[in-house]
């Protein structure tokens, strides 16, 4: 699982690009909270800020599918990744943010009500395709 996991951050990590809006947030002070808690990660306020403008009206359900949290992984140093759940439902309503922390980069992924895995960017769909074929 870890491998497959993996493997979709790094596809999926290729297609970061900064959000279109102000700019590229810095998110490199996030790489000292690696292993803590997703929801005490998305408590940042930079990282907040930058879920909300880019979430926009879709904000509180993708929170929401966040509650369920676990530690956060750093991968190669660069990429945190974030996941959760919603309380009593995880089979089907999962979330995962993947930060850049060197280039001020996100991609948001939620689940669909089959569990599986869908990108909330256009960038993120192709990659995680490419993954997937």
């Amino acid at each position: 699982m870890r491998g497959a996991v993996v493997g979709m951050v790094v596809a999926v990590s290729a297609a970061i690009a900064p959000w279109a809006g102000a700019g590229a947030a810095d998110f490199s002070h996030l790489r000292a909270m690696a292993g803590e808690y997703s929801y005490d990660v998305l408590a940042d306020p930079v990282l907040d800020a930058e879920l909300r403008q880019s979430l926009g009206a879709g904000y509180d359900a993708f929170t929401e599918a966040m509650q369920v949290g676990v530690p956060s992984e750093l991968i190669d140093n660069q990429f945190l990744i974030l996941t959760g759940c919603m309380p009593h439902d995880c089979d089907f309503h999962r979330a995962m943010v993947i930060v850049d922390l060197d280039g001020g980069g996100l991609q948001l992924v939620r689940s669909d009500l089959y569990g599986a895995f869908i990108p909330l960017s256009d960038a993120a769909e192709a990659a995680m395709d490419a993954w997937n074929h």
